[in-house]
């Protein structure tokens, strides 16, 4: 088992000469898995190594050719884990080879890959804990003893199912949330509500849409489908929640998103079908049929 290797999320880069990916690796010693970035020269099949520390798992091509990612490294991220505040570091590496070097530095927790916007901010998923106290309300001594309490607690009260979750650990009331952030600025606003869950993200053409669903006792199963107004933070029901189970949405052109439908009377483990959503209406088609340019 332990020599298993697992590549995944191939992005090929703008000009069409690389793919990233990532390459995932057991470590029995630490009882984890370590994900570093490779790149494939498409044309020779030559595979490259880019990053070694194991935490390479979060990335993005920028317009000029060199890759971002996501990473926990460094004596911020030792000094927010003592004061208890969040944050997600950003590096910026040349595939062509050199060190990774530092990029900005965003006040969320566990940032994901950023999709770039039209007016240069960036989208991001990140994690919300609903139960995490208020640490920068406190003094000194108060916020020291909340932390330890918070990393080791004596007891836990699950208030939701499901409250827990395999590789994840425990996650009653614990949320993936969409931002809006300034890299240059260091920013990051919160775009959707507390006891949101964000399931898939596209950006495209100007657009972003999202899946998700809102609960606070139990995670329903069929969630929504969503477009959001960067401009004023506000989002637009596509699919209306407690229909369908809806898949990863694809943004095609900028009038339509080509998204996977499940509805109720499918059977559990069955797929879902191509649908189009109109972005603007929400309005449905079913039994999409595409064609693709060679």
């Amino acid at each position: 088992f332990a020599k298993y290797r697992h590549p995944s999320s191939p992005l090929i880069s703008p000009a069409g000469r690389l793919t990233a990916f990532v390459l995932t690796e057991t470590d029995l010693e630490k009882n984890c898995y370590r994900a570093d970035l490779w790149v494939l020269e498409n044309e020779t099949g030559t595979v490259r190594r880019l990053t070694a520390q194991g935490d390479g798992l979060e990335f993005a091509w920028t317009p000029d050719g060199k890759i971002v990612f996501a990473a926990a490294r460094g004596k911020a991220v030792e000094k927010a884990k003592k004061d208890g505040s969040v944050l997600t570091q950003y590096f910026v590496i040349d595939p062509c080879g050199g060190e990774a070097t530092p990029l900005c530095t965003l006040p969320v927790s566990k940032g994901s890959a950023p999709r770039v916007l039209p007016d240069g901010r960036w989208l991001v998923t990140a994690k919300v804990d609903l139960n995490r106290p208020d640490f920068a309300s406190m003094d000194e001594k108060a916020r020291k003893e909340a932390l330890e309490e918070y990393e080791h607690p004596r007891y836990r009260v699950f208030e939701e199912l499901p409250w827990w979750s395999n590789g994840q650990g425990d996650v009653s009331r614990r949320r993936s949330a969409l931002y809006v952030c300034d890299p240059a600025a260091g920013t990051a606003q919160k775009m959707t509500e507390d006891y949101f869950n964000v399931g898939a993200v596209d950006a495209a053409f100007g657009r972003v849409v999202y899946t998700g669903t809102k609960f606070d006792d139990m995670m329903p199963i069929y969630n929504g489908l969503y477009a959001l107004d960067t401009a004023t933070g506000e989002s637009r029901v596509l699919v209306e929640p407690g229909s369908y189970r809806i898949g990863q949405p694809k943004l095609i052109d900028e009038k339509t998103v080509l998204v996977t439908l499940k509805s109720k009377d499918a059977h559990l483990y069955a797929h879902g079908d191509l649908w189009l959503v109109d972005a603007e209406t929400g309005e449905t088609v079913a039994g999409a049929v595409l064609e693709f340019a060679p």
